[in-house]
Protein backbone atom coordinates (compact mmCIF):
# COMPACT_ATOMS: atom_id res chain seq x y z
CA UNK A 1 0.00 0.00 0.00
CA UNK A 2 1.70 3.30 1.36
CA UNK A 3 4.96 4.43 0.79
CA UNK A 4 7.25 5.59 3.07
CA UNK A 5 9.75 8.40 2.41
CA UNK A 6 12.69 8.55 4.56
CA UNK A 7 14.45 11.98 5.35
CA UNK A 8 12.97 15.69 4.33
CA UNK A 9 11.77 15.87 1.16
CA UNK A 10 8.97 18.08 0.85
CA UNK A 11 11.42 20.69 -0.82
CA UNK A 12 11.86 18.73 -3.78
CA UNK A 13 7.99 19.06 -4.68
CA UNK A 14 6.09 21.43 -2.49
CA UNK A 15 6.70 24.40 -5.27
CA UNK A 16 6.91 23.33 -9.11
CA UNK A 17 9.21 25.44 -11.11
CA UNK A 18 7.16 27.99 -13.24
CA UNK A 19 10.23 29.49 -15.25
CA UNK A 20 8.37 28.08 -18.32
CA UNK A 21 5.08 29.99 -17.45
CA UNK A 22 7.24 33.85 -16.27
CA UNK A 23 9.10 32.91 -19.37
CA UNK A 24 6.29 32.90 -21.72
CA UNK A 25 4.21 35.86 -19.79
CA UNK A 26 7.10 37.71 -20.14
CA UNK A 27 7.32 37.41 -24.11
CA UNK A 28 3.51 38.31 -24.41
CA UNK A 29 3.63 41.40 -22.61
CA UNK A 30 7.04 42.41 -24.11
CA UNK A 31 5.54 41.27 -27.57
CA UNK A 32 2.49 43.59 -26.26
CA UNK A 33 4.23 46.81 -25.63
CA UNK A 34 7.25 46.43 -28.59
CA UNK A 35 4.35 45.99 -31.51
CA UNK A 36 0.80 45.79 -30.74
CA UNK A 37 0.58 48.80 -28.75
CA UNK A 38 2.68 50.83 -30.89
CA UNK A 39 0.14 49.72 -34.33
CA UNK A 40 -2.98 50.74 -32.10
CA UNK A 41 -1.10 54.16 -31.45
CA UNK A 42 -0.46 54.19 -34.80
CA UNK A 43 -3.72 53.36 -36.37
CA UNK A 44 -6.09 55.69 -33.63
CA UNK A 45 -4.07 58.58 -34.80
CA UNK A 46 -4.24 57.91 -38.45
CA UNK A 47 -8.01 57.10 -37.66
CA UNK A 48 -8.53 60.59 -35.87
CA UNK A 49 -6.46 62.37 -38.64
CA UNK A 50 -8.90 60.89 -41.05
CA UNK A 51 -12.29 61.76 -39.37
CA UNK A 52 -10.75 65.52 -38.78
CA UNK A 53 -9.97 65.84 -42.43
CA UNK A 54 -13.09 64.32 -44.20
CA UNK A 55 -15.01 66.68 -41.86
CA UNK A 56 -13.97 69.48 -43.87
CA UNK A 57 -14.85 67.60 -46.64
CA UNK A 58 -18.42 66.79 -45.93
CA UNK A 59 -20.67 67.27 -42.86
CA UNK A 60 -22.31 63.61 -41.54
CA UNK A 61 -23.22 61.90 -38.26
CA UNK A 62 -19.84 60.66 -36.38
CA UNK A 63 -21.14 56.84 -37.15
CA UNK A 64 -21.23 57.61 -40.12
CA UNK A 65 -17.46 58.85 -40.42
CA UNK A 66 -16.82 55.41 -38.47
CA UNK A 67 -19.12 53.67 -41.09
CA UNK A 68 -17.40 55.97 -44.10
CA UNK A 69 -13.88 54.36 -42.48
CA UNK A 70 -14.53 51.25 -42.27
CA UNK A 71 -15.66 51.00 -45.74
CA UNK A 72 -12.86 51.78 -46.98
CA UNK A 73 -10.64 49.43 -45.01
CA UNK A 74 -12.47 46.92 -45.59
CA UNK A 75 -11.91 47.74 -49.84
CA UNK A 76 -8.70 48.85 -50.16
CA UNK A 77 -9.11 52.54 -49.40
CA UNK A 78 -11.97 52.32 -52.31
CA UNK A 79 -15.25 53.36 -51.77
CA UNK A 80 -17.07 50.22 -53.10
CA UNK A 81 -20.32 50.89 -55.64
CA UNK A 82 -22.71 49.70 -53.76
CA UNK A 83 -21.76 51.71 -50.80
CA UNK A 84 -21.90 54.84 -53.48
CA UNK A 85 -25.15 54.16 -53.96
CA UNK A 86 -26.30 53.38 -51.34
CA UNK A 87 -25.08 54.82 -47.61
CA UNK A 88 -22.80 57.21 -49.34
CA UNK A 89 -25.40 57.86 -52.24
CA UNK A 90 -25.04 62.07 -51.20
CA UNK A 91 -21.42 62.12 -52.19
CA UNK A 92 -20.44 64.16 -54.96
CA UNK A 93 -17.71 62.35 -57.59
CA UNK A 94 -15.13 65.06 -56.29
CA UNK A 95 -16.19 64.34 -52.45
CA UNK A 96 -15.72 60.69 -52.70
CA UNK A 97 -12.31 61.16 -54.26
CA UNK A 98 -11.18 63.36 -51.78
CA UNK A 99 -11.90 61.56 -49.28
CA UNK A 100 -10.31 58.36 -50.84
CA UNK A 101 -7.42 60.07 -51.04
CA UNK A 102 -7.51 61.41 -47.18
CA UNK A 103 -8.05 57.98 -46.15
CA UNK A 104 -4.87 57.01 -48.24
CA UNK A 105 -2.52 59.85 -46.36
CA UNK A 106 -4.07 58.98 -42.98
CA UNK A 107 -4.00 55.49 -42.73
CA UNK A 108 -1.60 53.96 -45.47
CA UNK A 109 -0.51 50.81 -44.72
CA UNK A 110 -2.63 50.78 -41.33
CA UNK A 111 -5.86 50.84 -43.24
CA UNK A 112 -5.12 46.96 -44.51
CA UNK A 113 -6.42 44.23 -43.11
CA UNK A 114 -5.11 44.41 -39.01
CA UNK A 115 -4.16 40.36 -39.75
CA UNK A 116 -1.81 41.28 -42.46
CA UNK A 117 2.00 42.57 -42.81
CA UNK A 118 2.55 44.74 -39.79
CA UNK A 119 2.39 48.72 -41.09
CA UNK A 120 5.42 49.74 -38.76
CA UNK A 121 7.85 47.53 -40.88
CA UNK A 122 8.84 45.30 -38.05
CA UNK A 123 8.02 41.00 -37.85
CA UNK A 124 7.10 40.70 -34.39
CA UNK A 125 7.26 36.44 -35.19
CA UNK A 126 10.85 36.56 -37.14
CA UNK A 127 14.21 36.79 -35.69
CA UNK A 128 15.67 39.54 -33.67
CA UNK A 129 17.62 41.56 -36.04
CA UNK A 130 20.79 41.18 -33.45
CA UNK A 131 20.63 37.76 -33.45
CA UNK A 132 19.86 37.94 -29.83
CA UNK A 133 17.28 35.98 -27.71
CA UNK A 134 14.83 38.47 -26.00
CA UNK A 135 15.88 38.55 -22.40
CA UNK A 136 14.35 35.64 -20.62
CA UNK A 137 13.33 33.92 -23.27
CA UNK A 138 14.84 29.97 -22.81
CA UNK A 139 15.61 27.57 -25.37
CA UNK A 140 12.31 26.00 -24.14
CA UNK A 141 10.41 27.80 -25.54
CA UNK A 142 11.45 28.35 -29.10
CA UNK A 143 10.81 24.51 -28.74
Amino acid sequence: GNVRVLGNTAGYYRYFDATAHAEFLYHCVEETVRYDLPREVAFLEGYDAFVRRVRHVVEMPARTYDLLHRFLRQNGGQLSKRARTKEFSALTDAEAKAIEAIFEESMGALGEDPLGEDPLGEDPLGEDPLGEDPPGESAALRG
